[in-house]
């Protein structure tokens, strides 16, 4: 269910930056909302490899839809970091199917322009770095 919830409100403040192409400055020089395109990967990089990233998108997502379902507790909070992982790849890759690039509209100073899909992806592999380690930490401990 959050991984439904996070791509709806993904598409639609994507839909709302495409239509209304905002410039609001949140911080002077250091965060605004700005509509850009982006046919590569985070940080602009690999610009132009749609196709690509399309294809290993798709693997991903099934390789995560199998993880999800194969080795995780229903009620887990991995099992909820990963929901938020894929729900990210889910909002980008429907805008790379859609429209043939991603819509950004984040701009932060130093790291370029993101969207709300990309923050479920990073918060969700960020979490989830974070509880293996502790875990692992604790199975050594014991």
């Amino acid at each position: 269910m959050l991984c439904i919830i996070m791509v709806l409100i993904d598409q639609v403040i994507k839909y709302y930056v495409f239509m209304n192409k905002p410039k609001i400055v949140l911080i002077p020089k250091v965060l605004s909302i700005t509509y850009a395109q982006n046919t590569g990967t985070a940080f602009g990089l690999a610009q132009g490899s749609n196709s690509i990233l399309m294809i290993s998108s798709i693997v991903i997502i099934l390789l995560i839809l199998f993880f999800i379902f194969k080795k995780t507790d229903k009620y887990s909070i991995k099992r909820k970091l990963w929901e938020l992982i894929l729900a990210g790849g889910i909002g980008n890759l429907i805008d790379r199917i859609c429209r043939g690039f991603v819509i950004d509209y984040v701009s932060i100073k130093f790291f370029g322009v993101c969207n709300l899909a990309d923050f479920c992806i990073v918060v969700g592999v960020v979490l989830l770095a974070i509880l293996e380690l502790r875990d692992i930490i604790i199975d050594k401990e014991t």
